[in-house]
């Protein structure tokens, strides 16, 4: 058959079944059209990359200069217009309607990064389409798992892989993102325990004389003794009785507790132990919120609510976050301070991730305490209810306002005594409100001038615990505290039951505290002698024979033995008034109470020092007043 010159089809003869066929050859006809096809795709990307390479180079820009001027912002717009137009003169535009598409959202992206660049805020942008991401991710990778599981149970159901062209596929990606979120949980897992790691304890101590008796002491400042340090503390009552059971013995007291000292400060003070203590007295709780703030503060202002709480299940989420929000922390502004109202603390998987951080730092000591054969007596925190009103409500931003003219509606009938209507007002707010502290404090104030007083307690005990500011203990960590004590067999003194027993109506009251946290003289010495009684129940003291009962135990004694006088109440009025006035600072909306107790002492500390007063006068402390104590059994 004749070859068509022209055409680049040939028609070439082959011999089949005795007869004779023709066969096409198109190789020579196709390859150019592929090679032109391929051209014109390659001169398509020419066409399209500039369009997404000025925008990139826009963005970058700002980034690559260590220190940008305005000059430079107001020159990337300029900049970014004229590099369009000779890309679109050089180069035209893009062919295909999806590229279209991507240009123009990269173009609008550069114009919007550079008004952000311009107020400072992109940096927040990329770290908030970060947390985005991530978050978006934890639930894809959740769903995904979810999603291919159901898949291979259907594909098991149809017997066939294919029952969907697109069933293999998704398999493949399936199991992939079924191995990966285990080793990820798992790694995070493992970093976060890290976290968690056992906090360094001294070695092996040496023994001390056998007629020596060391007590050590750790702690804040109410085992320090504060603000009565250095004449008298819990450690000094404890101490005090045991010179007198133990006459013939040299009783040595060392002291380490350090004031607005946490649980792991104060343990870091074992360090300085030079010999083996009989007893260790442990007294923490208070000061925990007050450390490590930044985490608090940067998880609040970049918390997601609810969905922060369900993405907390996933220990990716728990050790990620954290790192974003720290940067992110320093983009956003500060609150109002003064406010009644505020947001809660912080996620609520943080609140529990510190409190299991304080609770294994107690158990690392009571561990290393039973491993080195030294008693503990573990004292639970305790602080005025009655008289200390909480700093910081939780409300939300839209109702502060009306939370605010209520609170000084409650006020205002407060002062003018009508209790009943007060108490009313507050039972109705706290059915719509029931997480302000500030309602259940002044509720409890009512109960209390309406011979309620069982009432009024539940009253103060929800406001210290709904405080999202809180300078005392709230239950969480003074419940946690006695529960590590008793799993590890470690003897525990209850400090507020001892205070209640002595207190009127069973209320933590300004009658036992200086400030609302700290104990006065009478506390102390309750609560020393609480604590010798746990004492004297333990084994600590067995290897220096039968203990004599003591002669001097009353209260007055006490004061006599440690030369508790005139200076000494002089210097702690003194201290209480820098403390009282730090304490109005958390308190901003409403500072008069606390500075009102300020003045108050600062008054009895200038009368003392001049004289004009001796102890137990016009409100001062009575060092010779007549204290009974009564021990858990009466």
């Amino acid at each position: 058959m004749p070859t068509h010159e022209n055409s680049r089809l040939v028609r070439v003869p082959q011999r089949k079944n005795g007869g004779e066929s023709y066969r096409t050859d198109i190789h020579g006809a196709v390859a150019p059209l592929i090679k032109k096809k391929m051209h014109r795709r390659h001169r398509q990307k020419q066409q399209f990359l500039p369009w997404l390479l000025l925008p990139c180079a826009l963005i970058l820009l700002p980034l690559i200069l260590t220190s940008p001027t305005a000059d430079v912002f107001l020159a990337v717009p300029l900049l970014h217009l004229t590099g369009l137009m000779l890309i679109w003169n050089r180069w035209g535009t893009p062919q295909k309607w999806r590229r279209v598409l991507l240009a123009a959202v990269v173009n609008i992206a550069a114009i919007g990064m550079t008004v952000l660049y311009w107020f400072g805020l992109h940096r927040y942008t990329l770290l908030l389409g970060a947390a985005v991401s991530l978050r978006v991710s934890i639930a894809a990778g959740c769903l995904a798992c979810g999603g291919v599981l159901m898949l291979l149970c259907e594909t098991f159901r149809r017997g066939k892989l294919q029952w969907r062209p697109w069933v293999p596929g998704m398999l493949r990606t399936g199991f992939a993102v079924l191995v990966s979120v285990p080793i990820l949980e798992g790694t995070a897992l493992l970093i976060e325990q890290s976290k968690f790691q056992p906090l360094p304890m001294p070695g092996t101590l040496p023994l001390p004389p056998e007629e020596e008796i060391h007590i050590a002491a750790v702690g804040g400042s109410t085992m320090l003794g504060f603000p009565y340090e250095p004449h008298y503390s819990i450690g000094h009552v404890l101490v005090w009785q045991l010179r007198q059971m133990y006459p013939e013995h040299d009783v040595h007291f060392k002291n380490l507790s350090v004031t607005g000292a946490n649980l792991e400060q104060a343990l870091a003070r074992l360090g300085d132990l030079k010999e083996k203590p009989d007893m260790i007295l442990i007294y923490s709780g208070h000061n925990q919120f007050f450390h490590r703030l930044e985490e608090l503060d940067l998880a609040r202002k970049t918390s997601w609510g609810a969905i922060d709480d369900w993405m907390s299940l996933c220990a990716v989420f728990r050790l990620v976050n954290p790192l974003l929000a720290q940067q992110m922390m320093v983009t956003t502004s500060s609150p109002d301070d003064k406010r009644l109202c505020g947001g809660r603390i912080c996620p609520e998987h943080l609140l529990r991730t510190r409190l299991q951080r304080y609770v294994r730092q107690l158990e690392d000591f009571f561990r290393w305490a039973d491993d080195n054969d030294i008693v503990v007596v573990f004292c639970s925190p305790v602080a005025g209810e009655s008289d200390f009103e909480p700093n910081l409500s939780l409300g939300d931003a839209d109702d502060a306002a009306k939370i605010e003219t209520q609170w000084l509606k409650i006020r205002k009938l407060q002062q003018n005594q009508e209790w009943t209507a007060a108490l009313n007002l507050c039972s109705t707010l706290l059915q719509r409100y029931p997480d302000v502290a500030e309602f259940h404090f002044r509720a409890g104030e009512c109960c209390l001038n309406l011979d309620q007083p069982d009432t009024a307690r539940s009253y103060f005990e929800m406001a210290i615990n709904l405080d999202q500011f809180p300078i005392r203990a709230q239950d969480s960590y003074r419940e946690s505290g006695l529960r590590a004590a008793g799993r590890a067999g470690v003897t525990f003194v209850e400090t507020e039951h001892v205070i209640r027993r002595h207190a009127e109506h069973g209320l933590l009251s300004n009658k036992f505290f200086l400030d609302g946290v700290h104990p006065n003289l009478i506390s102390t010495y309750l609560i020393g002698r609480a604590v010798t009684d746990a004492a004297m129940t333990t084994d600590a003291f067995h290897r220096h024979g039968v203990p004599d009962a003591p002669q001097r135990v009353s209260f007055v004694e006490s004061m006599q033995d440690h030369k508790i006088v005139r200076e000494v109440l002089v210097d702690a009025y003194k201290t209480t008034v820098g403390v009282l006035k730090r304490y109005s600072d958390f308190r901003p909306f409403d500072r008069a109470r606390r500075l009102r107790e300020a003045a108050e002492y600062a008054t009895l500390s200038a009368q003392l020092r001049n004289e004009d007063i001796g102890p137990g006068e016009a409100g001062a402390e009575s060092v010779d007043v007549e204290v009974r104590y009564r021990n858990a059994d009466r």
